[in-house]
């Protein structure tokens, strides 16, 4: 499964009610095809539904600071990937790739990611969609997440489930988040 982080309950419950008891989660990009990343299908469910797996052989991949430092393993920060599958550059557009690309051919895939002491990587977010609150970084997949968690719990009137989540980015500096919420009634969905 890959194309968007896939929050938790959503993999297992592919595996509880398809079947798929041997589903992988991949990580990659366009411009790292054809995957950075991948559990593996003997890895713990747990593992499988909660990280993209480990780096695919051959590939490298290291999680940075702002400033390009590598950080300590379980630390968020941007993840570079470098390898065979590493693109040659846009094309016909060497002013972008320098901004993607670094000297060391490392690609700056932008989003926010930290490496376990197993090799793990989980993807927490993306650079753009970083709130800052009180000096904490917020990432709106942790919202999204806490949100699918308690999908299905009854909420005050128990006739409303919880059926749809919008995340709104919020425009810098203010950094407001704002999260709307839709309550459907079975009757109201035909």
């Amino acid at each position: 499964m890959a194309g968007s982080p896939c929050p938790i309950e959503v993999m297992r419950k592919a595996v509880e009610r398809m079947h798929f008891s041997e589903i992988v989660i991949g990580y990659g990009m366009t411009e790292t095809s054809p995957a950075s990343f991948v559990s593996a299908t003997d890895d713990p469910l747990e593992r499988r539904v909660s990280t993209v797996g480990r780096a695919m052989p051959y590939v490298q991949a290291k999680v940075v600071d702002a400033e390009g430092r590598i950080v300590p393993r379980g630390t968020p920060g941007e993840l570079l990937i470098r390898g065979y599958l590493v693109m040659l550059g846009y094309w016909d557009n060497q002013e972008k790739t320098r901004e993607a690309i670094d000297p060391a051919r490392w690609m700056k895939t932008g989003d926010l990611a930290t490496i376990d002491e197993e090799g793990y990587c989980n993807i927490v977010g993306r650079i753009k969609d970083t709130v800052i609150r009180g000096g904490e970084n917020v990432y709106p997949r942790e919202i999204e997440e806490s949100f699918v968690r308690r999908r299905g719990r009854r909420l005050a009137d128990p006739a409303l489930p919880l059926d749809i989540l919008v995340r709104e980015r919020p425009a810098r500096p203010s950094q407001n988040p704002a999260v709307l919420i839709i309550l459907l009634t079975l009757a109201s969905l035909g």
